[in-house]
């Protein structure tokens, strides 16, 4: 009869650093991807980003009827729930509905997309798990 055994070597240093970058980007992903941010904004403006995508700078027009504008901002933190909203009043009297629905029509795919990449996360450190 014979007898195998098995040795467990740790990792070296130079994966342990990898295994951690990994896992604080996993943990990054996970904080970014909570967070939905959806702004409509109706008259003159400039949209930039900065950063890729992780920044939006929006730029309005100085104060004055001529340059006027109305937002409808809405943040949601799907972690703790919280749903903020901020509106102008004048995108609520009756002539800027097919806006508001576009609005909302952005929330609801912008919440499916961050389900979907929180599943997409979350299957990700299951294979992490399993595989070390």
């Amino acid at each position: 009869m014979s007898e195998t055994t098995t040795a467990i070597v740790p990792p070296s240093r130079e994966q342990s650093d990898a295994l951690k970058a990994i896992w604080e980007a996993i943990g990054r992903a996970v904080q970014s991807a909570t967070h939905l941010q959806v702004v409509t904004i109706l008259g003159n403006a400039s949209v930039d980003t900065v950063n890729g995508l992780s920044e939006v700078v929006v730029t309005l027009p100085a104060s004055s009827p001529e340059a006027g504008y109305s937002v409808l901002a809405t943040n949601i933190n799907l972690a703790l729930g919280d749903i903020a909203q901020t509106f102008s009043p004048a995108l609520l009297d009756g002539s800027h509905d097919n806006l508001l629905v576009l609005h909302q029509q952005m929330l609801d795919k912008g919440q499916t997309i961050v389900r979907d990449n929180l599943e997409l996360l979350k299957s990700l450190v299951k294979e992490l798990r399993a595989s070390g």
